[in-house]
C-alpha cells in the first residue's frame, strides 16, 4: 500500500481533508479489484488498514464510508466485525445516485416534478418498444398485484418488480439506469409511503387500481393512451401522499439515512457521529435557504451539538463527500454549507454511464424535464438544487457520450 501523508499526496485546494480520503478510497477498490477478493472477502480492522494506509482514523472511516456508498465494502461491528467485500450485485452508480438525490433533502413537491415526468416518459417508451414477452411479463406482475392484499408489505416488492420490467422495456440501459436509482430514491424518501393509519389498506387500493388503468394500454402499446393513464395515477399519487405529509405521518423534506444506518452494531461514537449527521443535515438546509452559507468553525459546530471535535470532525467528513459542506482552513475559514455535487461521485457513475447504450436517449428525456422543470412555478431558492442536479446529470451523460 501507498503512504498517503507523503509529499506525493499533499493536497492543496478547499478541503484537502476530503480529497485525501476519496484517493484512499480508490487504493483500496484497486487493491480489490487486483486481488481478484471474492464478495464478504475480509479485508481488515479498521485500526489495522489505518496503519496500513498511514493516514488518520477521521480520513480512513471517510474513505471507508465512500467505498460503501458506491458498495465496494460493508462494514461490521463488534466481534469478528471489521471491513468486508462489499455485495455489488446492485449497480454502484444506482446506489451512489440514489444516495446522492436522497442527501439533496428537497421538499417532496420538487422530488415528484422530476420523478413523475421521468417515468411518465419511461411509461410511454415502454409502450413503444417492449418485446412481446416482456409486455406478457409486465401484465401478468400487473394481475398478481391486483390480487394480492392492498398492504404496504405486499405492495412495494410487486411495484418495484413492475417498475423494474417497465425500464427493461425501454430498451435503453441508460434511461433504465437512471430510472432504477429514481426509484431506488423513491422508496428510500418515502419509507412511509401512503401509509396513514388505519387509512394505509384504502390508499394502496386506490393507488393499485390507477397504476392498472396505465398497464393496458402499455401492453397494448398505445403510446397516448399511456401517457394520459400514468399521469392520472401519477396525480393521485401525489396528492395521496401529500394529504400524508398534511397529517404528519411523513417528513415535509426528507431526511436521508446515512451510511451508518445499515449497521446495527455500529459503535457507539459511530451512532453518535449519525445522530451529528441528521441535526447538521437540517440546519445545512436552513443555512442555504437563507442565503447564508458559513455555520461556524468545528469547535464552534462542536459546541452547538454538544460532541467532541474528532465526532464532528467524522460527521462532516461524510456530508463533505456528499458535497453538502466545504471545510475551508486559515484566516476567514470554517464550515460552509454547500450544494451537493455530482463530480464528487463520477468516479463511480462514469464508468457505468459509458457502458450503457441509449446515452442520446437519456441526454434528450432530461432535457426536456429540465426545461419543464425550469418553468414551473416554483420558488427560486428551492428550484435552484433540483435544477442544478439535473444540468449536472446531463453533463456526466454527455461526457459518458464522448
Amino acid at each position: 500500500m501507498r503512504d498517503f501523508r507523503s509529499p506525493a499526496y499533499t493536497d492543496a485546494g478547499p478541503d484537502p481533508a476530503s480529497l485525501l480520503a476519496r484517493r484512499v478510497a480508490r487504493e483500496i477498490q484497486g487493491w480489490i479489484i487486483r486481488k481478484d477478493l471474492p464478495v464478504g472477502a475480509f479485508l481488515g480492522r479498521e485500526a489495522d488498514l489505518q496503519t496500513l494506509m498511514n493516514v488518520s482514523r477521521p480520513t480512513l472511516r471517510a474513505a471507508i464510508r465512500y467505498l460503501e456508498i458506491a458498495g465496494h465494502v460493508a462494514t461490521k461491528a463488534g466481534v469478528g466485525g471489521g471491513v468486508f467485500v462489499g455485495d455489488m450485485s446492485q449497480s454502484p452508480a444506482i446506489v451512489a445516485l440514489s444516495r446522492h438525490i436522497v442527501m439533496l433533502g428537497q421538499p417532496l413537491p420538487l422530488f415528484f416534478s422530476v420523478y413523475m415526468p421521468f417515468f411518465a416518459k419511461v411509461a410511454v417508451l415502454a409502450a413503444a418498444n417492449a418485446s412481446d414477452s416482456q409486455r406478457s411479463k409486465i401484465s401478468n406482475i400487473a394481475t398478481r398485484m391486483e390480487l394480492e392484499e392492498d398492504c404496504l408489505a405486499a405492495f412495494r416488492p410487486s411495484r418495484l418488480e413492475l417498475r423494474t420490467h417497465i425500464l427493461e422495456a425501454t430498451g435503453c440501459p441508460a434511461i433504465e439506469l437512471v430510472g432504477a436509482a429514481l426509484f431506488t430514491s423513491y422508496t428510500r424518501i418515502l419509507e412511509g409511503e401512503l401509509k396513514l393509519g388505519e387509512t394505509e389498506h384504502e390508499k394502496v387500493r386506490i393507488v393499485k387500481q390507477a397504476e392498472a388503468r396505465f398497464i393496458t394500454p402499455l401492453v397494448n402499446g398505445d403510446r397516448d393512451a399511456t401517457l394520459s393513464a400514468f399521469s392520472a395515477a401519477a396525480k393521485l399519487e401525489r396528492a395521496i401522499t401529500m394529504e400524508t405529509i398534511i397529517a404528519g405521518m411523513l417528513p415535509e423534506r426528507s431526511i436521508p439515512e446515512t451510511l451508518f444506518a445499515a449497521v446495527p452494531e455500529a459503535p457507539k461514537e459511530s451512532k453518535l457521529a449519525e445522530h451529528v449527521i441528521r441535526a447538521m443535515r437540517r440546519d445545512l438546509h436552513h443555512q442555504h435557504a437563507a442565503g447564508t452559507p458559513s455555520i461556524g468553525s468545528i469547535s464552534e459546530l462542536a459546541v452547538r451539538y454538544g460532541v467532541s471535535q474528532e465526532i464532528c470532525r467524522e460527521a462532516l467528513g461524510l456530508l463533505s463527500l456528499h458535497g453538502l459542506v466545504v471545510i475551508r482552513r486559515g484566516r476567514g475559514g470554517g464550515v460552509f454549507a454547500n450544494m451537493p455535487s455530482l463530480r464528487g461521485l463520477e468516479v463511480v457513475i462514469d464508468p457505468e454511464l459509458r457502458l450503457c447504450g441509449g446515452l442520446q436517449e437519456l441526454h434528450d428525456l432530461l432535457t426536456v424535464i429540465r426545461e419543464e422543470f425550469g418553468s414551473e412555478g416554483l420558488l427560486e431558492k428551492d428550484k435552484v438544487v433540483m435544477i442544478t442536479f439535473l444540468d449536472e446529470l446531463i453533463e456526466r451523460v454527455d461526457v459518458a457520450n464522448l
